[in-house]
């Protein structure tokens, strides 16, 4: 058995002679720090494997936060017969190592279960899927659940690509950007998004482009037009008045953002 249906692959996995039944009553134990990864295991144990959970179960899931266990965001995971133990040196390293065991729970033969070993960590800092709320309707429950998607995947990072020739996705509030989008989401609903991505240790990544691919802007500020883009659509005009637009745009995006935050600006496609 190379438990083939692990996504991503871990970096070392020993899958050892040991089979058993998947357990139908599990504990799960986790210190303070743990809680909450805790609180999410035993929801999904219950809902994706149909799992029983209580204090009294013989088979026992450890979550341990220890500072020198693992590399940033990565885990150690031992399955048995007797239970599991996952070790992680921080919390995203803590949530992945319990998505690795949950897809082995739910995913693998329920009558043989393998015993596993699995050391992994990230190949890469940033992990990111992109979606264009430029060219398509994004709503607000759509974007939580492929923030949920992705943190089970163990990406990191939601790339937005706020706005483009055809739309802007989001609606501003001191400026008309957006108001032709009548499903774009609103500066609050972003704010929201930020903080729901983080408790999946998923960061928002904005992108306004700030050159070509401006018509969605360009339709409010016509005075901006700068020349075509690349396919088909605007560009800005680069000046004093696209600058002081664009202050206005981050005057309203970024205090909706985490503290430390990457803004993409675009910057390309323009066609002069």
């Amino acid at each position: 058995m190379d438990l083939d249906f692990l996504v991503p692959r871990p970096r070392s996995l020993r899958v050892l002679r040991a089979r058993f039944a998947r357990p139908t009553a599990v504990r799960v134990t986790a210190p303070g720090k743990a809680a909450a990864a805790a609180a999410a295991l035993r929801r999904d144990l219950r809902q994706l494997a149909g799992v029983r959970t209580g204090a009294r179960a013989a088979f026992q899931i450890r979550l341990r936060l220890a500072p020198r266990a693992a590399r940033p965001e990565g885990y150690r995971l031992v399955l048995g017969p007797e239970g599991a133990e996952v070790t992680a040196a921080d919390a995203p390293g803590l949530y992945y190592g319990v998505q690795t065991l949950l897809q082995i729970m739910v995913l693998a033969e329920p009558e043989a279960l393998p015993a596993v070993r699995v050391r992994d960590w990230p190949e890469f800092r940033t992990r990111s899927f992109m979606i264009d709320m430029g060219r398509s309707v994004f709503r607000v429950p759509l974007l939580e659940r492929i923030v949920r998607i992705l943190a089970r995947l163990k990406m990191n990072t939601l790339h937005l690509h706020i706005n483009d020739d055809q739309l802007c996705g989001l609606r501003f509030r001191k400026l008309p950007l957006g108001r032709e989008n009548p499903e774009a989401i609103t500066l609050t609903q972003l704010r929201r998004l930020v903080k729901y991505a983080r408790r999946h240790h998923v960061a928002i990544l904005p992108e306004f482009e700030c050159w070509g691919h401006a018509q969605s802007v360009i339709y409010h500020y016509p005075e901006l037009y700068g020349g075509p883009g690349m396919w088909g659509g605007m560009s800005f005009g680069i000046g004093e008045p696209t600058f002081k637009l664009f202050e206005r745009v981050f005057d309203e995006l970024l205090p909706v953002l985490e503290k430390h935050c990457p803004v993409h600006v675009g910057l390309d496609e323009a066609k002069w």
